[in-house]
């Protein structure tokens, strides 16, 4: 009995620090047990029970334990102002304990706004260290995508409500609610994450809650799993990079290449570029809020190239990912069409590029058997403030979707002389005044659809 008052005075509180006066009568209550006034004491800790059954809820303390091994199917949406911009239903393979998953796109009720009538049949295999991501018949290795557990954050998460209604598998049920709010060092935003759980164990509801954007997750016959079979997450052949295909050649040409990039770091050599219509398309949707991106310039090159293409490889921080680094990758923009459009040398809605160092000429060769790209010529770098000027976000908003068309000619006419109403060119040296920032083509969320960056940094604490 004598272990009750302290028993109170540890648990009506998250921290226990701030409560005061259950602290002061703990201290009261010892005191007056060793001198003897016992009849006192017992008052007090009569007066201490009340306080137990009056303050405390128990159930404030639990946290949920979630399955650890599950299938489901999962319908997830994302919400901007109240209104649904693109729902997908997937399946999910879900292992916590050997840190794998599959999650594999079946129906989306339409396709993202900003791809007109393109879709992306989706398919991702997560890992410990990495993962693939297949898309449109093709697969690529991606060291961003990698596995994290979905519920690690609700092991210190808030009950928020307790025998809510809800609906499980098209029956009514009780769940229970958790919270957690999560702010990322040097950044504003806030992220809210809530998740309903039945019987302890099953997720029901995930919704991460930023400003304005909402992602929903409802899951559907969430079947837990001993073991799996261990074939189970084993990726598809397409995946092996030795059966990626070479493209057969479609010659030697000299072409415009564009980039946009953070200041100073105009470089080509291990990163993602594209053509005017690519890279439109990728300005566009950040302009219009679909992404966000650190990148200011823009900067415009004439490449002379082999275009015996091999698969496009994701590049960031200066590495990229992917196999035949002594070619060219190329790809449809965002990988729309089938078999991403590697082969496709003039893409009806633009073409990205990724520039491997190993492919790169050095000044006394030229494009051919030896090396697969060379830079001819340096354009001018222009700021994205003067793209704005010239129109081009209105010309994002009339284009709505892909091919963005009328926005590749305000990119393209950005390049021409001021006098022909071009941008102004940026000062050399303030345009290369920092070689040591790295630019990053940030993998858009619809593809991979997780929030792995944000997981990490929840999972280190």
């Amino acid at each position: 009995l004598e272990s009750i008052p302290s028993y109170a005075f540890f648990s009506t509180n998250k921290n226990p620090t701030n409560n005061t006066s259950l602290k002061l009568n703990l201290i009261i209550s010892t005191f007056l047990y060793f001198s003897k006034m016992k009849e006192i004491y017992f008052v007090l800790f009569l007066f201490q029970i009340l306080l137990l059954f009056t303050i405390v809820d128990c159930t404030e303390f639990r946290t949920p334990s979630i399955v650890q091994r599950f299938n489901s199917t999962a319908v997830g949406t994302f919400y901007s102002n109240g209104e649904s911009f693109y729902s997908v239903k997937t399946k999910q393979i879900y292992d916590a304990i050997d840190s794998k998953m599959i999650i594999i796109e079946l129906t989306s009720n339409k396709s993202l706004p900003y791809l007109g009538s393109y879709k992306l049949g989706t398919r991702i295999w997560y890992y410990k260290d990495f993962g693939y991501q297949g898309v449109n018949g093709q697969c690529q290795i991606s060291p961003q995508v990698k596995f994290i557990d979905y519920f690690g954050w609700t092991k210190t998460s808030s009950l928020l409500k307790s025998d809510v209604p809800c609906t499980v598998d098209d029956e009514q049920r009780n769940c229970d609610i958790y919270g957690k709010s999560i702010t990322i060092p040097g950044q504003p935003t806030i992220y809210n994450y809530t998740l309903s759980v039945f019987n302890s164990q099953i997720p029901v509801e995930f919704n991460v809650t930023t400003g304005n954007t909402v992602f929903n997750v409802i899951y559907q016959n969430v079947n837990p799993v001993s073991a799996y079979p261990p074939y189970t997450f084993d990726p598809p052949a397409i995946c092996d990079p030795k059966n990626h295909v070479v493209c057969e050649s479609k010659g030697i040409a000299d072409l415009p290449i564009v980039r946009f990039h953070h200041e100073g770091d105009a470089s080509l050599v291990n990163h993602n570029t594209a053509d005017f219509l690519g890279d439109a398309y990728y300005i566009c949707i950040i302009m219009l809020g679909y992404r966000t991106s650190d990148d200011t310039q823009v900067t415009l090159y004439n490449v002379r190239m082999n275009q015996t293409f091999v698969q496009y490889g994701r590049c960031n921080n200066n590495e990229c990912t992917g196999d035949h680094k002594n070619l060219i990758g190329h790809e449809a923009t965002e990988g729309v069409l089938p078999f991403g459009g590697q082969c496709i040398n003039d893409s009806p809605v633009g073409n990205w590029y990724s520039f491997y160092e190993e492919a790169q000429c050095s000044d006394n060769q030229n494009p051919g058997t030896e090396c697969s790209w060379k830079i001819l010529s340096e354009g001018k770098t222009i700021d994205l403030n003067c793209l704005q000027n010239i129109g081009f976000v209105d010309a994002c908003r009339k284009d709505q979707h892909l091919p963005f068309t009328s926005a590749a000619k305000v990119l393209e006419s950005a390049f021409q002389p001021e006098s022909e109403g071009g941008c102004p060119p940026i000062n050399n040296s303030k345009r290369d005044q920092d070689k040591s920032k790295k630019s990053t083509r940030k993998i858009s969320a619809e593809k991979i659809f997780d929030l792995s960056y944000l997981y990490e940094y929840i999972d280190q604490q």
